[in-house]
């Protein structure tokens, strides 16, 4: 079933599309800072203690939900073929709030602070649009585009989850590999469970 599928697809694409935002600009960004602190590159107006600064609040995060996305992505695929929707969030539950609860925590300050850098020189802003044309990015994805992707995932478990249930709904009756006759209680254990991964998730987005 497709809605099924979507989990891991996303999922995967996600890790892709992460990998991207990790070569493209978060090393770039480190590096430059490094840079310009050591003289080798300067910046009119910026220096490279506030761009270091900028790159470690945005992007610290980055490699742990990576490494679990990655993971998360096999076990979406593993309940695909199950069904077991329920034990596969609710076994992750901890990880996905503590993964993207961080990120989250950290995303509003760390734009907001790279928006300031971006006003102060446009050097910064060049420097930017020199890493999305990078070849490695093929598909041109800007930086607000890729960061913004951990942020919404969670939100996003749910309104799959809830497709999910409607697709099913709509096939009562009929027999779908690796479903039993308990799958609407099931499912909605699991959507309960990502809407409370959610919920947690945007309490670190608040002040």
């Amino acid at each position: 079933m497709q809605a099924a599928a979507e989990f891991g697809e996303t999922e995967e694409r996600m890790v892709v599309d992460l990998n991207i935002l990790a070569e493209v600009f978060a090393a770039p960004l480190r590096l430059w800072g490094s840079q310009i602190d050591a003289g080798v590159a300067v910046v009119d107006g910026v220096d490279g203690a506030e761009v270091s600064s900028a790159a470690q609040q945005l992007f610290s995060p980055l490699d742990d939900i990576v490494s679990f996305a990655s993971r998360f992505a096999a076990a979406l695929r593993a309940a695909e073929q199950s069904g077991n929707w329920r034990s596969c969030f609710e076994t992750h539950e901890l990880e996905l709030v503590r993964c993207y609860g961080c990120y989250v925590a950290s995303y509003t300050a760390a734009w907001d602070e790279l928006a300031t850098l971006r006003a102060k020189s446009k050097t910064v802003e060049a420097f930017l649009k020199c890493c999305e044309l990078q070849p490695a990015n093929t598909r041109r994805l800007t930086l607000a585009s890729l960061a913004i992707l951990p942020v919404q995932r969670a939100p996003r478990y749910v309104l799959l989850l809830s497709e999910l249930r409607r697709r099913l709904g709509e096939q009562s009756g009929v027999c779908c590999r690796g479903w039993s006759g308990n799958d609407a209680s099931a499912l909605a254990a699991a959507e309960a469970c990502a809407r409370r991964v959610a919920t947690a998730v945007n309490d670190h987005a608040l002040p």
